[in-house]
């Protein structure tokens, strides 16, 4: 049945089936074989496909399915398992940089390949070798913290952030205006002076997300006209029963539950 669904001229018949768990291998054998790359496409970022199946398109010679392959499936929720190691090895060192690029970035790559990149020649790889951190030796977190390239030096210095003051005021200066400010200031170890002036910054929920802050900027954020940043003050764990409490937050109309029979 799922072999005649695949030759059925609807395409979003066809693309159900690529979708599906558990194919058998002879329909999964005729989607690798099938001569029209939007099918093959649609195998190759199935979340539900068998990673060591996905990773047969590896050769395929349309660009288009090595690109899909190499950024992966991007279900709603939901972990993705990683291809073997053996297909990161080759997307890696595909000859078209955006297809390694986006191999790279993507986030089912296991922390042990990302950690064999923090010397590469390729700045892209090594700043992606940062989301390895743990793995990674002292000496090479200290070369990835110097590094020539300020995208890396940036990445490293928000994999330390967390336990440095020092670090952390270094991005923050540097990406102040960028949209990953957001993320310096909920995961870095801010000095008072720093979450104090970002109170009244454009990011006043991620400074209320950070268990760093002193009390006083966490008062201040108790009280912001925002809803959203005193919800984010409410869950900290360092306050009081009494002091959560007094934290104002008023449900609307379209938050409460129908009255029940």
């Amino acid at each position: 049945m799922l072999l005649r669904l695949l030759r059925h001229d609807d395409r979003d018949v066809r693309r159900f089936v690529t979708q599906r768990r558990d194919l058998p291998l002879q329909v999964v054998d005729a989607i690798l074989a099938d001569p029209d790359p939007a099918l093959r496409t649609d195998f190759a970022e199935s979340a539900n496909a068998d990673p060591a199946q996905r990773a047969r398109l590896i050769d395929d010679p349309s660009p288009k399915v090595a690109l899909v392959l190499a950024v992966g499936p991007m279900p709603q929720r939901g972990r993705v398992e990683p291809l073997p190691d053996r297909a990161y090895t080759r997307l890696l060192e595909h000859p078209p940089e955006h297809i390694r690029h986006e191999a790279v970035a993507s986030p089912a790559v296991p922390a042990h390949i990302l950690a064999d990149l923090a010397n590469h020649t390729d700045a892209f790889f090594r700043r992606a070798s940062c989301r390895a951190w743990d793995r990674l030796p002292e000496a090479t977190r200290e070369a990835l913290l110097q590094d020539d390239d300020l995208d890396v030096r940036r990445a490293a210095a928000l994999s330390v952030s967390h336990e440095d003051t020092d670090r952390t005021a270094w991005p923050a200066e540097n990406l102040k205006d960028s949209w990953r400010m957001s993320e310096v200031l909920q995961i870095g170890r801010l000095r008072r002076e720093l979450a104090e002036q970002q109170v009244a910054g454009p990011h006043p929920a991620a400074v209320a997300a950070n268990p760093s802050p002193r009390p006083d900027p966490v008062r201040q954020l108790a009280i912001h006209p925002d809803p959203h940043v005193r919800v984010g003050v409410s869950a900290r764990w360092e306050l009081t029963e009494p002091e959560r409490a007094a934290i104002d937050y008023t449900l609307g109309p379209d938050a409460r539950l129908d009255t029940l029979d």
